[in-house]
């Protein structure tokens, strides 16, 4: 869990009582783990961009050169993106 997360919720506990802390931890941590998996769920960024480059210029060399990264890079980013569907 990051620490401003933490320092957040202890300064939140100080001023609650018992029952309104337990309701507390109990939604931020079913929030957290909503959160960190939607990681699993979501295609890389990259992969996006060059899904993106490539359908726009109908090229993949064209893609890899305004990205500045390989021919087979653009296809190993496209191939990701396959496998997640």
């Amino acid at each position: 869990m990051p620490q401003f997360l933490i320092r957040f919720v202890r300064l939140i506990l100080v001023k609650l009582d018992h029952s309104d802390k337990l309701n507390l931890l109990f939604y931020s941590s079913v929030l957290l783990n909503y959160t960190f998996s939607l990681k699993h769920y979501l295609p890389q960024l990259d992969s996006l961009k060059a899904f993106e480059a490539a359908a726009r210029h109908l090229s993949f060399s064209m893609a890899a050169d305004e990205l500045c990264i390989s021919k087979g890079a653009i296809s190993y980013q496209i191939r990701k993106l396959e496998e997640r569907s």
